[in-house]
Parts: C-alpha cells; sequence; structure tokens
C-alpha cells in the first residue's frame, strides 16, 4: 500500500477468543481477560511449500467486571465476531462463563491450565513468537498486550499474558507446530474437547 494506507487483513483461516476471568470483588481483584487473534497462512519467500500458520492480535479487552457484566461483554463480543472457536481456561470463574456460553448454544473449549506455573507454559511455546510468526496492528491497546507480555513476569497482573500464552497453545495444536526447542511435554493434551481435523488435511 502506499504511504498512509491501511494494510488489508489476510484472509483468516480461524478466529479464535481467549478468556481468562475474574470476578470483581475487591479493589485488588484480578482483571477479566480477552484476546481475539486471526490465523492465517504465510510463505515469507512465496514458495507454497514455505507456508507455515500465523496469527494476528485482533482486539483486547482488560477490565474488572462483575460476573453479569462480564457475560454480557462476552455474548456480544461472540455474537459481534463470530469466532470460529472460543477458549476459556477451566477455573472457578472460568466456569460459570462456560456454563452460560453452553446455554446460549456457544462452543467452547475448556482449557486445564495443568501442574506447571504460568511463566513455564509461556515457555514452552515462546519458540512461535521467536520465529516471527506472531503479528498485531498498531494500535494502543496491541501495545497494552505487548507491554504486559513484555514485562512478564515482572508485573502486578498477567491477565493478558494468559490468553497469550492459552492461544499460543492452540495455535501449535492446530498447525501441528514443531519447535526446534520442544520438550516433550503434555501442554497440548489438556484440551477438553476432540482434537480437530489438521489443516494439513
Amino acid at each position: 500500500p502506499k504511504a498512509g494506507q491501511q494494510m488489508p487483513y489476510p484472509e483468516w483461516d480461524e478466529i479464535i477468543s481467549v478468556y481468562d476471568t475474574a470476578f470483581k470483588e475487591k479493589q485488588t481483584a484480578d482483571y477479566s481477560a480477552r484476546t481475539t487473534w486471526g490465523m492465517f497462512w504465510h510463505s515469507v519467500t512465496g514458495r507454497p511449500e514455505d507456508n507455515c500458520l500465523n496469527m494476528m492480535l485482533l482486539e483486547r479487552m482488560n477490565e474488572r467486571l462483575s460476573f453479569p457484566d462480564l457475560r454480557e461483554a462476552a455474548i456480544r463480543h461472540e455474537k459481534g465476531w463470530g469466532p470460529d472457536h472460543t477458549l476459556i481456561e477451566d477455573k472457578a470463574s472460568g466456569q460459570c462463563l462456560t456454563q452460560e456460553f453452553e446455554t446460549a448454544g456457544i462452543p467452547v473449549w475448556k482449557v486445564k491450565a495443568g501442574p506447571e506455573d504460568l511463566t513455564y507454559r509461556a515457555h514452552m511455546v515462546s519458540g512461535i513468537l521467536r520465529a516471527g510468526r506472531i503479528f498485531y496492528v498498531p494500535r494502543d491497546w496491541s501495545y497494552s498486550v505487548i507491554s504486559q507480555c513484555a514485562k512478564f513476569p515482572m508485573v502486578e497482573h498477567d491477565d493478558l499474558v494468559a490468553t497469550f500464552v492459552i492461544a499460543l497453545a492452540f495455535m501449535r495444536r492446530m498447525g501441528d507446530i514443531e519447535l526446534p526447542d520442544d520438550e516433550k511435554d503434555n501442554e497440548l493434551s489438556l484440551w477438553t474437547r476432540p482434537k480437530p481435523k489438521s489443516p494439513y488435511g
């Protein structure tokens, strides 16, 4: 595009929304966070054999909300964006939102975090980020996600980081991505819906 023109979005293969939820009970409570991502196939070299799965940050929410407000915001988002997949961490606050989605007929992936802490899980998927396969649109809200991830783990709240880590793990699963420094972990065996058909066919 010419200077000043906005580049068009790529053609999305999948759109996913990821939630890390908390309810407003006191001023120091964690935020309820959501990030929305578009997955797309792209070859930097232009050769079809180099085509690989990438992901772009499209939207984020990061607010302290009561459950009724969270439910309303989440349902409105799902109807507006129509993501192909919605992922919610399977913890106490997330279970309530999962039930509301299921009642509304919205399919949900329940994500079990496993025994490892967030720092370990972030390490296990960080190779995708280092490989240059994550993109974003230049907006203030994008920079807030980037800032929290860049400062992690030295941050007071890591809710956006948690959604990013889940999105990266899902991207690995969908694209059958192998990283050079992979360990044989069970991170990606913790989803509670059947594995979808691989994009490779």
